[in-house]
């Protein structure tokens, strides 16, 4: 692009991607757009779904890897909790890593996740922290103003997280 980035993406996606980052740095002063997290492996997802829930192990003994991966996260979690006395998988986001492989825009070269510029939290406790980001971060208010002239969509749970159909 002409910021210098190197992601790899669906063809079709790479190239709403690069018209949007070049549009951003040539009208708002040089302003790089940094992605932090394009298209993920399997084994990637996989990772990232055992950081959020830990306590999947429990369903290893009856399901396989694929399998969990397959649940959407309520489904796993209430399944963890049967298992687990109650307990259930930390109140995170749920995020794509989350969610089923299938089903994950990242998997896909089909989404990407940018470097913001404040911190945003991912707990699903930090509402408000969402809203402080939404409002104050400069990532994000820049891809409100022109994502969608690139049928760019946000996943509202992720203010970094920008797809072709906002999941």
């Amino acid at each position: 692009t002409s910021t210098g980035q190197s992601v790899t993406l669906h063809e079709d996606f790479w190239n709403q991607i690069d018209q949007l980052v070049t549009q951003v740095y040539n009208n708002e002063n040089n302003y790089k757009l940094t992605i932090g997290s394009s298209t993920r492996s399997t084994e990637t997802q996989i990772s990232l779904r055992k950081g959020y829930c830990p306590e999947w192990s429990l369903l290893l003994d009856t399901m396989t890897e694929e399998q969990i991966m397959s649940l959407g996260w309520s489904t796993m979690n209430s399944k963890i909790k049967a298992k687990n006395n109650g307990k259930g998988c930390s109140d995170q986001t749920m995020t794509g890593a989350a969610y089923g492989s299938s089903s994950s825009n990242h998997l896909k070269g089909l989404a990407v996740d940018l470097k913001m510029d404040i911190e945003c939290p991912a707990s699903t406790k930090s509402k408000s922290g969402w809203e402080n980001c939404r409002k104050n971060s400069k990532v994000y208010n820049i891809m409100k103003k022109y994502a969608s002239s690139y049928g760019l969509i946000n996943l509202d749970k992720e203010p970094w997280h920008w797809s072709w159909n906002g999941s």
